[in-house]
C-alpha cells in the first residue's frame, strides 16, 4: 500500500514540474516584444518538435496541431528566412500520414491541408512555386500518388500564379495521367519477349483482351523492381485466373541483362533500350521505377498503386473471383 501511495506522490510531483516548467516557457513567450523575431520563431519551432511526441503518447492533440499547422501564414517572409519551411511542411502531413484513420479519411485531411497552404499564396508566384514543388517532393518520396494527383490538378488549374517549367512538367504527369483518364496505347517496339520467347503479336497493348491491364515500368538495375518482380511471379497465376494481365515495358539499356531478367516472366516483356526516352515512358510521363498502373479493359486507369501488393489487395477488395 505504501508502495502505491509514493508512486502516486511521485506521479503528482512530475506533473506539477511538467505544468510549471509550461508556464515558465508561457510567461517567457508572453513577456518578449509581440514584434521580435523570436517571439514568431519559438512558437513554431515549438510546434514542429511537439509533433512526434503527440503522435505517439498525445492522440487527443492531433486535431488541435493539425489546425495550428493551417493557420500558420505561409506568406510570412520569415518563414522562408528561417529554415523551417520544409519542416513545417513535413511535420503536418507525417502527422496526417500516421493518423489511425482509413486512407480515405488520410488523404481527404491531407488535401484540405493543401487547400490551406496554396489559398494564401495565390498572389505570391514565387512562394507559391516554392510551396508546390516542397509539397510535391514529399508526396512523391512517401508515395502519395493521390496527394500527388490532387495537388496537380490544383495548381495546373489555377491562373493566378505561373508554374515553372520543371515543376509544371511534374505535376502534368497527374493531371495526365490521374484515376479516370485513357491511358496511351502502347506499341511494343524492340525486343518483345512471353516466358523467354520472342514474340510477334500481340503488339501493341489495345490488342490485349483482358479485363484488367497492370502495366508496369522498371528495370533489371532497380533494386525495388527486382524485389517486386519476385512477388509478382507469385501473385501472377492468381491474377491470370482472375482475367488479369500483366505488362512489363523495360527501362534497361543493355539487351543481355533485359533477357535475363525477363526470361522466367510468364507475361508480356518488351524493351527498346533507351531507357527514360522509351516512348510509351514518355506517354506515360514515366519518370522513377518501378511505376504502376492498373488499367480496365478499355485502358482507362483505375489505380496507380504503389507496389503489387497494393494491386493484389485491391483484387481482393473488389472481389474479382476466377474466371
Amino acid at each position: 500500500m505504501q508502495f502505491f501511495f509514493s508512486q502516486k506522490n511521485e506521479l503528482q510531483n512530475i506533473k506539477s514540474e511538467i505544468n510549471r516548467i509550461k508556464k515558465q516557457d508561457d510567461d517567457y513567450l508572453n513577456d518578449l516584444d509581440s514584434k521580435s523575431y523570436v517571439k514568431w520563431y519559438l512558437p513554431l519551432r515549438k510546434l514542429i518538435s511537439a509533433v512526434p511526441s503527440i503522435a505517439q503518447y498525445k492522440t487527443e492533440e492531433i486535431p488541435a496541431t493539425i489546425i495550428a499547422f493551417r493557420n500558420i501564414d505561409y506568406a510570412d517572409p520569415r518563414l522562408y528566412k528561417s529554415g523551417l519551411l520544409r519542416d513545417v511542411i513535413e511535420s503536418q502531413y507525417w502527422l496526417l500520414e500516421n493518423r489511425d484513420l482509413p486512407l480515405d479519411s488520410i488523404f481527404k485531411d491531407m488535401n484540405l491541408s493543401t487547400d490551406f497552404l496554396l489559398n494564401g499564396l495565390s498572389k505570391n508566384e514565387r512562394l507559391y512555386n516554392e510551396v508546390t514543388k516542397q509539397l510535391f517532393n514529399y508526396f512523391e518520396k512517401h508515395s502519395l500518388f493521390y496527394s500527388s494527383e490532387y495537388l496537380a490538378v490544383k495548381a495546373l488549374s489555377q491562373q493566378s500564379c505561373l508554374l515553372n517549367n520543371d515543376l509544371s512538367k511534374n505535376l502534368e504527369s497527374y493531371r495526365k495521367m490521374k484515376k479516370g483518364n485513357i491511358a496511351p496505347n502502347i506499341i511494343f517496339s524492340g525486343d518483345v519477349y512471353q516466358n523467354g520467347l520472342a514474340i510477334k503479336k500481340p503488339s501493341s497493348l489495345s490488342e490485349i483482351q483482358s479485363k484488367y491491364k497492370v502495366v508496369i515500368f522498371g528495370a533489371s538495375w532497380c533494386p525495388t523492381c527486382v524485389e517486386e518482380m519476385a512477388q509478382l511471379q507469385q501473385l501472377y497465376p492468381k491474377w491470370k485466373e482472375r482475367g488479369i494481365e500483366v505488362i512489363f515495358i523495360s527501362l534497361d539499356t543493355d539487351q543481355k541483362a533485359f533477357q535475363d531478367f525477363t526470361s522466367k516472366l510468364p507475361f508480356i516483356s518488351s524493351c527498346d533500350f533507351k531507357k527514360w526516352n522509351t516512348q510509351s515512358a514518355k506517354d506515360y510521363y514515366v519518370s522513377s521505377s518501378p511505376t504502376i498502373f492498373l488499367l480496365d479493359q478499355n485502358n482507362k486507369i483505375l489505380l496507380r498503386p504503389i507496389s503489387m501488393k497494393a494491386v493484389d489487395a485491391w483484387i481482393d477488395n473488389q472481389g474479382i473471383v476466377a474466371k
